[in-house]
């Protein structure tokens, strides 16, 4: 089928609107007392993760086959993914950490608890340990990380020339999503597998772009994408409705869109940072401002501010470790 040019520019566009939906979620407890009819609006910002998890099944599997993976590469594929996402995930665990630490009066009772808290986020034994993360949105680089294991496991089938085996491999992960049902129910979405329907767009897109598919194979592909994610999320958690609305947006901007703003692209750049600090500077600049933010008049000054410091804290904070942790990153090659 005719396929259009690489979608990777895209994609980091959509990367900055992903972290700024989270972003703005996490703010809304500022103006909604002042402002309730804005709570529904901004509760659909927590749906941004899975933006990030349809570009994740765009992204990774376009990288890897420019990349000539192959089985013989999966240590240096997990390598690059752990260089990629380990040094400014530890920053910022290290950085609450402390905050929480300062914040407590009674420091030395609760040294033990913080620290335990720090090592089970960093090594992603909270879901084994009933545990609790540093802070909730660490959830979702547990699942990225099963997920960067999975890939590397399925991608030789699923970029295959072979027809059936690139079937076998498409819904056979869309038929492992109901293992999540054997996960107790609070730790539902933080197994990956709960996910796999949001991935698998990102699939079809990858395969889309490759040109490696027909238009029946692709659509056929996206429906049930969609369908099972609808039922078995909605099944579970109650949650299919706003996900498969999110993931699928998500999916049709990338397919139809073929560039976008370029101040979106500086945002892109920088959403890893902005999504992992970004609860800092909510939290830090609500802390200054505190009595403004019980004035409904000057309420979204503070929100606003949030929004703007937010982005300039991801811009050094990028700059000062997520650049460097990428510069590492390239230098690892796969074995011809």
């Amino acid at each position: 089928m005719e396929a259009t040019t690489n979608p990777i520019g895209l994609l980091n566009a959509l990367r900055g609107v992903a972290a700024w939906m989270v972003c703005m979620f996490h703010s809304a407890f500022i103006i909604q007392p002042f402002y309730p009819e804005f709570h529904h609006l901004l509760d659909w910002g927590q749906e941004g993760v899975y933006v990030f998890f349809v570009i994740s099944g765009v992204v990774l599997p376009w990288s890897m086959d420019q990349g000539k993976y192959s089985f013989k590469n999966l240590d240096k594929f997990m390598f690059k993914r752990i260089v990629r996402l380990y040094p400014p995930f530890i920053i910022s665990v290290l950085i609450f950490v402390l905050g929480i630490w300062i914040m407590k009066d009674n420091r030395s009772f609760f040294d033990v608890e913080i620290m335990q808290s720090f090592i089970d986020s960093v090594t992603f034994q909270v879901p084994f340990k009933e545990s609790k993360w540093v802070i909730e949105v660490y959830w979702t680089l547990f699942v990225e990380f099963q997920y960067y294991i999975y890939l590397a496991l399925i991608f030789p089938f699923l970029a295959s020339n072979k027809l059936p085996v690139r079937l076998m491999a498409y819904y056979g992960t869309l038929a492992l999503t109901f293992l999540s049902h054997f996960f107790v129910p609070i730790h539902t979405k933080e197994n990956v597998f709960f996910h796999l329907p949001v991935f698998a767009l990102g699939f079809s897109l990858f395969l889309y772009y490759k040109k490696n598919i027909s238009k029946l194979e692709f659509w056929s592909g996206v429906v049930a994408s969609l369908g099972v994610g609808l039922f078995n999320i909605y099944d579970q958690l109650h949650l299919g409705t706003h996900i498969t609305i999110v993931a699928a947006m998500t999916f049709f901007a990338i397919y139809v869109i073929k560039r976008a703003p370029t101040w979106l692209n500086f945002l892109g750049e920088v959403s890893y940072s902005f999504y992992l600090f970004h609860l800092f500077f909510v939290s830090f600049i609500y802390g200054m401002f505190y009595h403004e933010a019980q004035d409904g008049k000057l309420v979204w000054v503070v929100f606003v501010a949030i929004q703007v410091y937010a982005v300039i804290g991801a811009w050094i904070m990028y700059h000062l470790i997520e650049k460097p942790s990428l510069a590492w990153t390239k230098k690892i090659r796969y074995r011809s």
